[in-house]
């Protein structure tokens, strides 16, 4: 990629094109080749590039300003100044301010090659979208970093560009330090991309009163919508980690979005604290699945190592439930079918001084006797939590010994010392 200065001169390099073509109907089939073997394609890509060359030509650039941000649109040099289009206006832009011009086209082609060698690892993406932004294809990068902030929320190169972003991009006029004013940056916050509003919680960290910011937040976390909830758990994460801790954790296990929860759930991370382990740890013992469900995910993104032990005795309890070794379902039996009464016989002796003989009447049963075991929808829930912990286990300790607790346990016994020594030691554990 070549990036084109505002002050630099451009030569005409195609002089190839003065040689001209022979005239008549033997040109027709003359060889499409010119004296030193170039083709008519890269001929006139050559003169494509040659045009581009000249700074009067309206074409599309991106323009780096002195004073940080950008302007892509369809521009030309006109004299010592730029203009640049703004819907059907040309506006005009002293050269003194522009630090760096580049075609637009180019830059595309350069993100492309960049996006192939980028491939899938997060670190690298996180660099491709800081070359995105820095070289001013802000739509580009911004989407960028919202995929690599969607699979790794903290990655702190991504962070990092968004900081540099909040330096020139401002998410809202509004002044946040009046109720009003707040409002307006929460209702745009929370309905932006997630880059954006790594954006605005930092600007928003920088403008407003950092108490009165606090419990809005807090009023927001537990009366707002789905987006402004979660919003509001972002900012308490980047903003105050550990506060509203007990507000968290209940909309980390009991709120109906899965985006406020994951961002409760992350806040929670964020406080560092092991004790946060205590209230999602008593929601493995309700008797709602989705509650259970939802606990199990909020330790596995919290990341505590005190968390271990007690999922390991929740994934024992729902093995049980679901069965094994020699434990059958309660069951029993049914019978299906039909039964005729009949005269088997007479009983004799009572007959040999009555007037009619006793009859013995029988019972003939047609049909089919089933052994039913009750097979409930428990137990394939009982399956999927087991399935839910153990990826739980897994994320926790970077560690599969096995589908069993038993197998867990012996783990956890023989790791026990690593794992503790590991752990953060704060006020709430020691």
């Amino acid at each position: 990629m070549r990036r084109l200065h505002a002050n630099q001169s451009f030569p005409f390099v195609l002089a190839l094109l003065a040689l001209g073509w022979h005239a008549g109907a033997a040109a027709a089939f003359a060889p499409q080749v010119t004296s030193d073997g170039a083709s008519p394609r890269e001929l006139a890509l050559a003169e494509e590039d040659a045009r581009a060359g000249d700074t009067s030509r309206e074409l599309r650039r991106v323009l780096q300003l002195a004073g940080g941000g950008f302007i892509r649109a369809k521009s030309r040099r006109v004299g010592e100044n730029w203009e640049y289009q703004d819907g059907a206006k040309w506006r005009t832009l002293d050269a003194a301010r522009i630090l760096d011009v580049a075609l637009e086209r180019d830059l595309l082609k350069e993100a492309r090659r960049l996006e192939q060698a980028a491939g899938d690892d997060v670190a690298h993406r996180a660099a491709y979208a800081a070359w995105l932004c820095d070289a001013g294809l802000l739509e580009e990068g911004v989407d960028e970093l919202d995929r690599v902030l969607a699979r790794e929320p903290d990655c702190d190169a991504a962070l990092a560009t968004c900081v540099d972003l909040a330096d020139f991009l401002r998410i809202s006029a509004a002044d946040p330090r009046s109720d009003a004013g707040l409002a307006e940056w929460l209702r745009v916050g929370a309905a932006s991309g997630r880059a954006l509003r790594e954006i605005a919680v930092h600007q928003l960290g920088e403008r407003s009163d950092e108490p009165t910011l606090r419990e809005r937040l807090a009023l927001e976390l537990s009366r707002g919508t789905p987006r402004t909830r979660a919003f509001a758990a972002l900012a308490l994460r980047r903003l105050a980690p550990g506060a509203e801790l007990r507000a968290l954790s209940s909309r980390a296990v009991l709120d109906g979005s899965d985006d406020v929860r994951r961002e409760a759930a992350l806040a929670l991370k964020a406080a560092g604290e092991p004790a946060v382990v205590a209230p999602l740890v008593r929601a493995l013992g309700s008797q709602h699945a989705a509650v259970r469900a939802n606990a199990v995910a909020a330790l596995s993104v919290v990341n505590q190592p005190a968390a271990i032990e007690p999922l390991i005795d929740y994934l024992a309890a729902v093995t049980s439930a679901q069965g094994g070794g020699g434990w059958r379902p309660s069951g029993g039996y049914v019978f299906f079918g039909k039964q005729t009464a009949y005269v088997q016989d007479y009983d004799v002796e009572v007959a040999q001084f009555a007037a009619v003989a006793d009859p013995q009447v029988n019972v003939l049963n047609e049909g089919v006797v089933l052994d039913v075991r009750v097979i409930s929808t428990f137990s394939i829930n009982a399956a999927a939590e087991a399935r839910r912990v153990r990826a739980a286990l897994q994320s926790l300790t970077q560690a599969d010994p096995g589908d069993t607790a038993v197998a867990w346990r012996e783990w956890f016994a023989a790791n026990r010392a690593r794992l503790e020594g590991s752990a953060p030691k704060t006020a709430a554990n020691s």
